[in-house]
């Protein structure tokens, strides 16, 4: 399952050749399926460049956001009442705050400090964005674990929903939702995971014995939505019903509730 409204035919195709008869060959190709037209690149270096810079860009500015979530944490501000405030802006973009995986927004950023480096050059923006989005995984693991720790009755058991590196998607590769459930068991919590997306081949070994296919009612004493999968979303009523009464759940995106990430069933 891909993203529903941007796809191959309706995104503009970068592409290049590494001769004229190659790029003409290609472009006529993406020309037969890509309604948004191609943008022929001078060089495949110029190509690879702009794709990895795309996904550079978002992965700095969601390490912004991230960054920023954890200060207005402190200041006791709700992240979501400045982001819908600083919204009001024509030119501000709203990017926000969350868990970066994936093979291309959480691995590109590293291609190129690499090739930096080995032409004597050391970049610092690019490394701090992908150090601060690898260290969200911990992050979240701690802070639910502090949250909780409040709370009177004693948790052990605990569910995560959404699996993959994206909402409303079906691919796990680099999912940082995985490395949640490894900080949050070496926290001594009994972790289950949940996705209706994903299949338990599809998931590293390790984790597959703790992938559940059917939900039980009032089961989970606390649990995290890491993913906004429209499913969640759309049937949260639903789903919150395998979450015992007084349950703390982590909304890592304010998804369910605009004044805080933790949300009391």
């Amino acid at each position: 399952m891909g993203d529903k409204k941007y796809n191959i035919s309706n995104i503009v195709k970068v592409v290049s050749g590494s001769n004229k008869r190659a790029t003409l060959y290609i472009s006529k190709i993406y020309n037969k399926i890509v309604n948004a037209g191609i943008h022929i690149a001078p060089s495949i270096k110029v190509a690879e460049a702009a794709k990895i810079i795309e996904n550079s860009q978002r992965d700095l500015n969601i390490a912004f956001m991230n960054e920023l979530s954890k200060i207005f944490f402190k200041m006791g501000i709700s992240f979501n009442e400045v982001i819908n405030a600083a919204s009001t802006k024509w030119n501000f973009i709203k990017f926000r705050p969350g868990l970066v995986g994936g093979h291309c927004i959480g691995v590109d950023p590293y291609y190129l400090t690499y090739k930096a480096k080995k032409m004597g050059f050391d970049p610092k923006i690019l490394l701090a964005g992908r150090k601060t989005n690898d260290y969200m995984s911990r992050h979240v693991a701690e802070r639910y674990h502090s949250s909780i720790k409040k709370l009177k009755n004693k948790v052990k058991k605990i569910l995560i929903l959404g699996l993959t590196f994206k909402e409303n998607c079906t691919d796990v590769r680099n999912s940082k939702a995985l490395d949640v459930c490894n900080h949050l068991q070496k926290l001594n919590y009994d972790v289950d995971l949940y996705d209706p997306n994903v299949k338990k081949e599809d998931l590293p070994k390790y984790f597959r014995k703790f992938l559940i296919k059917k939900l039980k009612r009032n089961f989970y004493q606390g649990g995290l939505l890491l993913v906004n999968h429209d499913i969640f979303i759309k049937n949260w009523q639903t789903y919150k019903k395998t979450f015992k009464p007084n349950s703390q759940i982590f909304d890592i995106n304010n998804k369910l509730n605009t004044k805080s990430i933790f949300l009391k069933l």
